[in-house]
């Protein structure tokens, strides 16, 4: 099959990041037909026909080439923009942007391979506990899952410790999402990092970043433990931006930190601190040594 001429209209896009275009990538669009867009990997001119198109690189400028599946021939085009926002021992997370939208990949391809499998095993997490949470506002929608990407939404938000939320109302949302996210039977059990809390639009809450999240059918006692441990972290938060708005049963909560929080605290936090702080050099901004450095 033969891609043949006509209406047809080039257009070429830029990519800021070149390096970070070169993994199999398809995006289903609707127009008059279905029509499929695919990049193909390569580093050479043409990059190879597929059964629905095909993709030319131009050194950091990529072409993407597709017809409709009606086999009606019809050149259309993909734009694709990524940014990297963060690498480490288990792979990349990354924004792609083109004329669909904006969207998070996360990619445990470039993880260290002796850590691939964990951080695929934590991608198939994450996964679940979004599918269980779908359709709840402050929660990203997940897109699809492969075998070692996952693609997810993007919210436009900026994080917490960025932000500096000083209104009620922001933390009473946030709450109320900590609850609904608790009563689809999922505990998030990392929102004592701030920049897993985002402050989206005019104050709305948001969380993300579900790897180390945990969906249970049944709410069992472990359930509400790690449950209760997501509200203190929470809470401490409306303790470094609005302590006066801490009611009595909150200052209690904060006062009482579960069992399994208080060995963490003792004997794993510690040496978790020193390897990923002083070995690794990651600034997860964690606890509240990092919030005490911003005052």
């Amino acid at each position: 099959m033969s891609i043949a001429s006509g209406q047809q209209r080039i257009v070429e896009q830029v990519i800021s990041l070149p390096a970070h275009v070169t993994r199999a990538h398809g995006m289903q669009r609707l127009a008059d037909a279905e029509k499929l867009a695919v990049r193909v990997p390569a580093r050479s001119f043409l990059a190879g026909f597929v059964p629905v198109g095909a993709a030319l690189h131009f050194g950091s400028r990529v072409l993407v080439l597709g017809y409709s599946l009606r086999f009606q021939p019809q050149l259309t085009t993909m734009m694709l923009e990524t940014r990297l926002l963060k690498k480490d021992l288990f792979g990349e997370v990354r924004l792609e942007s083109d004329g669909a939208g904006q969207r998070i990949v996360r990619d445990a391809g470039p993880a260290a391979a002796p850590l691939r499998w964990l951080a695929q095993g934590l991608m198939r997490r994450e996964a679940g506990a979004l599918a269980a949470l779908d359709g709840l506002d402050g929660v990203p929608r997940l897109i699809r899952l492969e075998r070692s990407r996952l693609v997810r939404e993007y919210l436009d938000g900026e994080p917490m410790h960025r932000a500096r939320p000083r209104d009620p109302d922001y933390f009473r949302r946030a709450l109320r999402l900590l609850r609904q996210m608790h009563a689809r039977g999922v505990v998030h059990n990392d929102l004592a990092k701030e920049p897993n809390i985002l402050v989206v639009g005019r104050s709305q809450p948001a969380f993300v970043d579900f790897q180390l999240a945990w969906f249970a059918r049944s709410r069992g006692r472990l359930f509400r433990v790690l449950g209760y441990d997501d509200l203190r972290h929470l809470l401490k938060h409306k303790r470094t931006y609005c302590p006066q708005l801490l009611t009595a049963r909150e200052r209690r909560i904060l006062a009482t930190p579960s069992l399994p929080s208080r060995l963490w605290m003792r004997f794993v936090k510690p040496p978790y601190l020193y390897v990923t702080r002083n070995l690794l050099g990651w600034a997860d901004r964690e606890g509240a040594s990092d919030r005490g450095e911003r005052r």
